[in-house]
């Protein structure tokens, strides 16, 4: 628009659309729209707040609670509580207590997790629903490469689900078969509930701790309660998947969730499985069962992320990695290679 055309719009009142805020422009175009030209505000829907899910975002907890149906977006939106995946970023050996609470006030849900939530959302029957990426004319878009694509991808977003392309949708449901005919796994996700959620108070420190279930058990006479875990992985052989373990985190996630489960009064000695299956043709499916030393080790580094997440939360001071000048050492195999070529 040029400026005389600024200048006759400032006559008129009432709302307005700026320039900078067609659906059909890039996301970064929306931020130089600062909402309002000469007390004009743009209508864009881009400057409207999201609702925030308030089910239990503001709830005080001071018992252990369980939570049946609760929406998921609502559990996440729980505020004053520590979780797995926030544990750590504050659990040792590099914890970063600013990362932390960055992410904590600055929820994305990566892109990369699609395929996964898709894949959960069949075998659990629950979870964000998911919906098909179409054209006008009901064909599906092959890419999100065009802008058309990436408008409705952000769209669907904002509705709460999960946009997938048919292609990947098709790759989701041969995962979820592949899960749900395993004689092991298929099994596992069977007489029991999906996405049961959980907070209770740390005795030590007072910190509320949540957790969410993928597949809660049904109590069976004589045998230890069953808590199901889900993930899709690049690969579910053993060895590769246990360094996936150690490089995600997923032993603070079993131990949170056994420890979730007794403190609530769901079991006295409940067992965590991992069903891992591939992203890949066959969609490979393994079942692991979290081991003692993987427990105490998660317990271990829960407990430290809870030390720090209450010390932080008293004192306002979220740092970084160090509050103190670092030596910069080179690794030991750079050493080595320099040694064996003197």
């Amino acid at each position: 628009m040029r400026r005389d055309g600024y200048a006759a719009a400032a006559k008129k009142k009432g709302p307005w659309r700026s320039g900078f805020c067609g659906h059909d422009l890039p996301a970064d175009s929306h931020a130089r729209c600062h909402g309002v030209y000469i007390d004009r505000p743009c209508v864009c829907d881009c400057h409207q707040e999201k609702p925030v899910p308030t089910t239990i975002a503001e709830l005080e907890i001071a018992e252990p609670t369980v939570i049946h149906d609760l929406d998921e977006n609502a559990y996440h939106a729980h505020r004053g509580s520590l979780s797995a995946s926030g544990a750590k970023w504050l659990a040792p050996p590099n914890a970063c207590p600013a990362k932390f609470v960055w992410h904590r006030d600055n929820p994305v849900e990566s892109k990369a997790f699609d395929l996964g939530h898709v894949a959960h959302r069949i075998v659990l029957g629950a979870g964000n629903d998911f919906e098909v990426l179409v054209n006008d004319d009901g064909e599906p878009y092959s890419s999100r490469l065009s802008k058309a694509a990436q408008a409705l991808d952000g769209a669907i977003r904002d509705n709460g689900k999960v946009p997938v392309l048919l292609k990947d949708l098709q790759a989701a449901q041969a995962m979820a078969d592949a899960v749900k005919d395993d004689p092991i796994a298929g099994p596992l996700f069977t007489d029991g509930e999906p996405e049961v959620s959980l907070f209770w108070p740390d005795e030590e420190t007072g910190v509320i701790r949540r957790a969410r279930f993928d597949w809660l058990r049904n109590d069976q006479p004589g045998k230890r309660r069953l808590i199901g875990d889900l993930k899709t992985a690049r690969s579910a052989e053993p060895n590769t998947f246990g360094k996936s373990a150690a490089d995600f985190g997923y032993a603070i996630s079993a131990a949170n969730y056994i420890d979730g489960a007794i403190a609530c009064g769901l079991a006295d000695d409940p067992a965590f499985l991992f069903a891992v299956v591939e992203k890949e043709p066959p969609y490979v499916v393994t079942t692991f069962q979290a081991d003692d030393d993987l427990i105490q080790i998660g317990r271990h580094l829960m407990r430290e992320a809870l030390r720090t997440y209450a010390r932080c939360t008293e004192t306002g001071v979220w740092p970084g990695y160090a509050t103190d000048i670092q030596p910069l050492s080179l690794p030991g195999y750079f050493i080595q290679r320099i040694e064996e070529a003197s």
